[in-house]
């Protein structure tokens, strides 16, 4: 009998053990289940972040490649200018030059 109340008493006691054994089990499991998701859901927003990324990277280089354009055509300009300068001052110089001839 006093087997038997022991056998009895050991039971509950083993169940009690396997069953905080699962409900730990089961919590970590939970957890690397969160885990997982969080790394998911960061997962997108990394691609997310990549393809703003990217798109941002593309318009970098439209402005750049345009600035290099304008600055192109600013240099033709200041230089299209220049002559056009250098030309009228030979012209007034010739006019000044001709008007001293005639004084």
């Amino acid at each position: 009998m006093k087997s038997n109340l022991i056998f009895n008493i050991g039971l509950p006691l083993r169940v009690k053990n396997i069953n905080n054994d699962l409900e730990k089990e089961q919590s970590n499991l939970n957890a690397e289940i969160s885990k997982l998701q969080l790394n998911e859901s960061e997962t997108e927003e990394n691609e997310a972040l990549r393809k703003s990324n990217q798109e941002l990277e593309d318009k970098l280089k439209e402005a750049s490649e345009e600035l290099v354009a304008t600055q192109e055509k600013l240099q033709a300009h200041d230089q299209a200018a220049k002559r056009a300068i250098a030309a009228l001052q030979k012209e007034m110089a010739l006019r000044v030059d001709q008007v001293g001839k005639l004084l």
